[in-house]
């Protein structure tokens, strides 16, 4: 009977064909052109196909797996499959596009079964072939979060791994453009987000971003990083988890400063555990004063200790001194500025230095400082005005209160004067 047929004869035909017993498989495959329904549909392409391709005739087998990878059930993807096999063992590159073109379609067509996994694994061979790292990438991904769990998913992931590895090195080194990288970053994010190894290429992208001046884009993709490192670190990876999270908020920090988030930078470096090694607190300390001098907040600023100073926290921490009125202290600072980084002081320094030691009282260092102006300056304005501050100031008594007005109005022209010409 024809229902008996219909179950059993696609069965029937396949062992035959599997089994080389031709002549059974010719007469059940003319018995199943006498069910159009099956004989029409991608069973009877498929089944069609497979004696053709066991028979060693290709070109019929081609004709009738495109025929059956029109439709959208098991057979469809079988077909497929056995188109992939043959574009994968002639290797030609015409015939690898249009397996990778199959498959791709094919890719959404049969969901939840063996057949599934493997047009995927083979869509995946085919990228390979054809050195198609996004389509790699993008083909791995679906079968880690469609087989979760399984092997194939574990391969999927070492695999990811490499190429996700090489991509992001040849972005790096600007083999490939940012606009492209960054395209290809969104695209497969959702299939890479729990990836442990993904933080670590988010990082890159962002220092690449950082280091051609896309500070926000640099801003984004940090804060991105540390969301997943966060996810993908275990328990027993606390301090390298620690460690981690330190470098890329003093990265994240700098590239806030950078594009102008002054007040976030401040905010991101009090996130930053303070590190235990001398090295990572005078990095950390060192830009934190930075920023702080930009806030102008001289109080945290003053707060800051720093073991090895560079010539720019000694130039913040004299700045906030002055202002703040430590003139002794901001004698020594500046002081030390010019003793350790005499190529890092400039004639601002200079200015400001020799102003506090006027009102730290402190003539030798004024005397230097003004000494040392023509070789600081081409400027003649900045000369007068360091001559100037050179007089010795008439003696003061309390009965002399103009001439004490007088001294303070000229210090303070002074000091405009100093911030004009920064200007």
């Amino acid at each position: 009977p024809k229902p008996v047929l219909r179950a059993v004869l696609p069965v029937f035909i396949e062992a035959a064909i599997e089994t080389k017993q031709n002549r059974l498989a010719r007469a059940a495959l003319q018995l199943i052109d006498e069910l159009p329904d099956l004989s029409s549909a991608p069973i009877g392409y498929f089944l069609r196909g497979r004696a053709a391709q066991m028979r060693g005739d290709d070109a019929t087998a081609l004709e009738a797996y495109f025929e059956a990878t029109k439709g959208w059930d098991r057979y469809a993807a079988r077909a497929r499959l056995s188109l992939a096999e043959m574009a994968l063992e002639n290797n030609s590159r015409g015939a690898l596009l249009a397996a990778r073109d199959t498959l791709k379609e094919g890719t959404n067509s049969w969901r939840g079964d063996k057949y599934e996994l493997q047009v995927l694994e083979r869509l995946a061979q085919v990228y390979e072939r054809l050195r198609d790292a996004e389509g790699g990438l993008m083909t791995f991904g679906k079968i880690r979060t469609r087989f979760p769990g399984t092997p194939s998913a574990e391969v999927a992931s070492i695999s990811a791994t490499e190429i996700l590895k090489i991509v992001y090195e040849d972005g790096a080194q600007e083999k490939i453009g940012l606009a492209t990288w960054m395209k290809l970053h969104l695209r497969i994010l959702p299939y890479f987000r729990n990836l442990p190894e993904f933080s670590v290429q988010t990082e890159i992208l962002a220092d690449k971003a950082a280091m051609i001046g896309a500070t926000d884009l640099a801003v984004t993709e940090y804060y991105r990083a540390l969301d997943l490192m966060a996810g993908t670190t275990t328990s027993d990876q606390a301090e390298e988890l620690k460690l981690r999270q330190y470098v890329v908020r003093m990265k994240l920090a700098r590239a806030q400063f950078s594009s102008g988030q002054v007040r976030q930078a401040a905010d991101t470096l009090e996130l930053i555990e303070v590190p235990e090694d001398i090295i990572g607190r005078d990095d950390l300390f060192s830009f934190k004063a930075k920023v702080l001098a930009e806030l102008g907040d001289n109080e945290k600023l003053l707060q800051t200790y720093v073991a090895s100073p560079d010539s720019e926290y000694l130039r913040n921490m004299g700045r906030a001194l002055i202002e703040e009125g430590f003139w002794s202290e901001a004698v020594s600072f500046y002081a030390r500025m010019w003793d350790e980084f005499p190529d890092d002081f400039d004639v601002r320094d200079a200015s400001y230095l020799l102003i506090a030691s006027r009102h730290a009282d402190d003539h030798d260092t004024g005397q230097s400082v003004v000494a040392a102006f023509p070789g600081l300056t081409r400027s003649s304005t900045w000369i007068d005005l360091a001559k100037g501050l050179k007089e010795t100031p008439a003696s003061l008594t309390p009965l002399r209160l103009e001439a004490a007005n007088g001294r303070l109005d000229s210090l303070k022209r002074t000091l405009d004067g100093v911030k004009e010409l920064e200007n």
